[in-house]
């Protein structure tokens, strides 16, 4: 007989805490109504931009932006026991890092901590301990190379992502400035990382990679082009390790002749489906995947019913939160203040768009409606009315900051 699957879920919000945020908050959603609970202070933490998930769900790790004595750009990593939200915790520990961080990713075994830099071009692996803290510093490297044409976005390297092989043999981090995706070895028993048989895989010039994912057995490694608006899919022969370039498909209609840029890049948990977001077409763009090959087929490109969609489409079913028969749920992120949109996902998986709203035009109080916006379990925008002064002065002020979420299965937390 199979457990009871458990309908709530805590998550964790980080914010940029430039103006009245404290800096990371918790809440709790259900996941069969979609209902949200008051959002609360979990961690007073300044600018914890980007938070990372555990494999075990019992941790997450977030990214600090900060300033160092005299005024550059550092940041930091803490690392934080996913306790229940509705009291105030400090973090395991911090470990300080020499720029500010775009990107992490925990490996598969959760003993190695990856994080990037955009800014600085650097990546940097950390050990984790079985407490969930973090080590210092293991592997550094500085990304080096031809640049892209694009002078104005492709000034110097500028990894984006981390993204690990399925096997955890690989560490592939995407470099928008040089048009490549590195690869490099990782040894989880050391925490470090070495160049791979193939150290890097080029792409046309002006591509911009920025994401990437793999196919769940490995075998195809999907990037998206934010600058060049392409989708390339690569083989991975395991046996070689070698990569070789399978094909490109653009993401934007051939009729559409304004700016766009590619942002978010997710496959279905069944595998057989990829979604990637346009911003300024603001869309989301379908393919299905030849099993065998890897290929994509265009199937549909849909109105993201919102502007500016940035990071996106977190089905909240599936195998990490919830598998349910009927219609699964997709929600965006998009870049323009005080805007989220929801879809639903269809038995095909095809998005069908639910009506867009304004955050700033919702009543505080609203359970569900001010929706967290939550993305590969999950990146987010903004809280619940828990939180909805920032989100007010988000809106007022045309900020662009962001805020990101992790979600947490409820099975070891209390209901």
């Amino acid at each position: 007989m199979h457990p009871a699957i458990p309908t709530h879920h805590s998550f964790y919000i980080g914010t940029y805490t430039r103006t009245t945020s404290l800096g990371i908050y918790g809440a709790r959603i259900d996941s069969s109504s979609g209902a949200l609970s008051s959002a609360s202070p979990f961690a007073a933490l300044a600018n914890p931009t980007w938070l990372t998930l555990h494999p075990s769900r019992q941790l997450f790790y977030a990214n600090q932006e900060l300033k160092s004595a005299d005024g550059k750009p550092v940041g930091a990593v803490a690392a934080f026991s996913a306790a229940p939200p509705g009291d105030t915790y400090a973090p395991l520990n911090v470990e300080a890092t020499d720029a500010t961080l775009c990107h992490t990713a925990v490996d598969h075994s959760g003993k190695v901590l990856i994080a990037v830099s955009y800014s600085g071009g650097q990546v940097s692996t950390f050990p984790l301990a079985p407490d969930g803290r973090i080590g210092a510093r293991r592997s550094f490297v500085t990304h080096q190379g031809p640049l892209g044409p694009q002078t104005n976005r492709q000034d110097k390297p500028h990894p984006h992502s981390v993204t690990i092989s399925p096997d955890n043999r690989l560490a592939c981090v995407t470099d928008l400035g040089l048009d490549r995706v590195f690869c490099y070895d990782l040894n989880a028993a050391t925490a470090t990382i070495a160049p791979a048989a193939d150290p890097f895989l080029p792409l046309p010039p002006g591509t911009g990679p920025r994401h990437a994912k793999f196919s769940a057995d490995g075998r195809f490694l999907y990037v998206i082009g934010e600058l060049a608006n392409t989708v390339t899919v690569f083989s991975y022969d395991v046996g070689v390790g070698a990569f070789q370039t399978v094909q490109s498909l653009p993401t934007l209609p051939a009729n559409f002749a304004g700016e766009s840029t590619a942002a978010e890049i997710r496959i279905h948990p069944n595998g057989r489906f990829l979604y990637g977001s346009n911003r300024g077409h603001d869309s989301l763009v379908v393919y299905a995947i030849a099993p065998s090959t890897g290929r994509l087929t265009w199937v549909e490109t849909v109105n993201c019913g919102g502007v500016q969609p940035r990071r996106d489409i977190r089905c909240l079913s599936g195998d990490r939160v919830r598998r349910t028969p009927g219609a699964r749920d997709q929600i965006a992120d998009h870049d323009q203040p005080g805007m989220d949109a929801h879809a639903r996902i269809e038995h095909d998986a095809r998005p069908r768009r639910d009506t867009p709203h304004r955050r700033d035009q919702i009543q505080p109080g609203a359970h569900g409606a001010l929706r967290v916006v939550l993305a590969r379990l999950g990146i987010a925008e903004i809280g619940e009315h828990g939180v909805a002064d920032i989100a007010r002065d988000m809106a007022a002020r045309a900020l662009h900051d962001r805020c990101c979420a992790a979600l947490i299965g409820a099975d070891h937390l209390e209901h």
